[in-house]
C-alpha cells in the first residue's frame, strides 16, 4: 500500500472507527490534514489518519465495533 493512498471522508471515518461527522469536525477544527476538492468532499492521507486513530486511545476499539454492528443492522 502506497503512503500516499488517499481517501474519502467515509472511508477514513471507518479506517478510524469514529463517525463521519467527527472526521468533518477534526478537518474543519484543524486537527486533520485534508485536502478540500468540492464544497462537501475532502480527500485524507491514510497515514495521516493512521496516525490520528492512534492518539484515539482504547476507547476506539469501542467506536469501532459499534460501527461494525451498525452496518450489520443495516444490511
Amino acid at each position: 500500500m502506497s503512503d500516499k493512498e488517499w481517501l474519502t471522508v467515509t472511508q477514513a471515518s471507518e479506517l478510524m472507527g469514529v463517525t463521519v461527522g467527527w472526521v468533518r469536525l477534526l478537518l474543519k477544527t484543524n486537527k486533520l490534514a485534508g485536502w478540500k476538492v468540492g464544497p462537501r468532499a475532502w480527500l485524507l492521507q491514510r497515514t495521516d489518519c493512521l496516525a490520528h486513530r492512534e492518539k484515539l486511545g482504547p476507547l476506539s476499539n469501542f467506536r469501532r465495533k459499534a460501527i461494525a454492528c451498525r452496518k450489520t443492522r443495516t444490511k
